[in-house]
């Protein structure tokens, strides 16, 4: 169906276009369009057929035995060298001379060796040895003056104990008679046979004795020079002048300062001896002396 008008496509029924407005002529008595009926497609399972495969025939080849022919060796014929023996002329060597050599006796010189210094104790035997207090204290005067050899450990400390009861002693005599010069005394006398002891001792563990010496003469520069501060200041009265005690005081710092150098070297020697007195004897032969028993 169309517009009267202006031509364009209607739906059947319509009485107006829709583009141009106009009125059209439609037929009331002309029957309603009939809706279409759809059919519903009736689909069909579709059928396979199984391919029906064959087995393929393989012929077997035929092999053939392949003929070899034996090839055919000719011995080689070898012909045997002639060798002719070479002709060496021999050389001729002069005989050498030999002269017989002259040897001289060497002459040996019997070696000098020293006597190994001992001492010996008041029980006959030869030190160093492991004694008891008594016999420790009469090694101590018998060797006074010996600085050789060796000795325990048992006796460095029986002989040093016996010299600081002689130092106590003469200590308290000279606070009795109000004289402490004396200890300083008694103290400077016995000083060789500690010394010595001292030394025998460092022996005995195989050192040379260095720190001892040097222990002991700083102690008796110690006592010396406290010996003189004690003279010098005991010749000093009330009636002494200005001048006196000037130079009285200027010596007195000088023994002092001494002292304290004194001091310090023995207080440097003594810690060094201390270690070496607190060790064993040497269980063998040393260059001072033979091993204790």
């Amino acid at each position: 169906m169309f517009c009267t008008k202006c031509g364009n496509q209607l739906r059947p029924g319509v009485r107006f276009c829709g583009k141009c407005g106009a009125v059209q002529d439609v037929d009331t008595n002309a029957a309603a369009p009939v809706q279409p009926q759809y059919m519903q497609p009736q689909y069909q399972q579709p059928q396979y057929q199984q391919p029906q495969y064959q087995q393929p025939q393989y012929q077997q080849p035929q092999y053939q035995q392949p003929q070899y022919q034996q090839p055919q060796y000719q011995q080689p014929q070898y012909q045997q060298p002639q060798y002719q023996q070479p002709q060496y002329p021999q050389p001729q060597y002069p005989q050498p001379q030999y002269q017989q050599p002259q040897y001289q006796q060497p002459q040996y010189q019997q070696p000098r060796y020293q006597q190994q210094p001992v001492y010996r104790n008041v029980s006959g035997g030869v030190s160093p040895k492991h004694v008891g207090y008594g016999e420790g204290v009469k090694l101590f005067f018998l060797n006074w003056m010996n600085f050789s050899g060796r000795s325990t450990r048992s006796e460095y400390r029986y002989g040093s104990s016996v010299w600081g009861i002689i130092i106590l002693f003469f200590y308290l005599i000279g606070k009795a008679i109000e004289n402490p010069a004396i200890v300083f005394i008694a103290a400077l006398i016995m000083l060789i046979p500690e010394l010595s002891l001292s030394v025998r001792r460092s022996h005995d563990t195989g050192k040379d004795g260095s720190a001892a010496i040097g222990f002991y003469v700083s102690f008796g520069a110690t006592m010396l020079l406290a010996l003189m501060s004690m003279i010098i200041s005991g010749g000093l009265d009330s009636s002494s002048d200005f001048s006196e005690l000037a130079s009285a005081l200027q010596e007195a710092i000088f023994i002092l300062l001494l002292m304290g150098i004194a001091l310090i070297a023995m207080l440097i020697f003594g810690i060094r001896l201390y270690y070496i007195n607190k060790k064993e004897s040497q269980p063998t032969p040393n260059r001072y002396g033979r091993a204790p028993y």
